[in-house]
């Protein structure tokens, strides 16, 4: 079954770790997983830890700086006002 659409998988990763575990899957891809575009280099497989264990920082940080590159190549940067300057505490108001 394949992963829900709009959500990124745990992974892609740039490389695989070098675990006796992985040999079986990394053998599998044709062309070879280090060959494959950085964003295709995943697979849905148990012993492919790297790929099915979450983590934010090894694996969605690099997915959502990709979106967020690929999203300013095709929109331009998204209508959001940043602010600059902290706003100002109300003054409190006297009994």
């Amino acid at each position: 079954k394949p992963p829900v659409p709009g959500l990124p998988v745990y992974g892609p990763v740039t490389s695989l770790p070098g675990n006796d575990w992985y040999e079986p899957g990394k053998k599998a891809f044709t062309p070879a997983f280090e060959e494959l575009p950085p964003l295709l280099r995943y697979a849905d497989i148990r012993t492919f830890v790297v790929n099915s264990e979450f983590t934010v920082w090894e694996t969605q940080a690099p997915s959502a700086e990709h979106f967020a590159m690929l999203h300013a190549m095709l929109d331009g940067p998204p209508p959001v006002a940043l602010r600059t300057t902290p706003t100002p505490s109300p003054s409190p108001t006297s009994p």
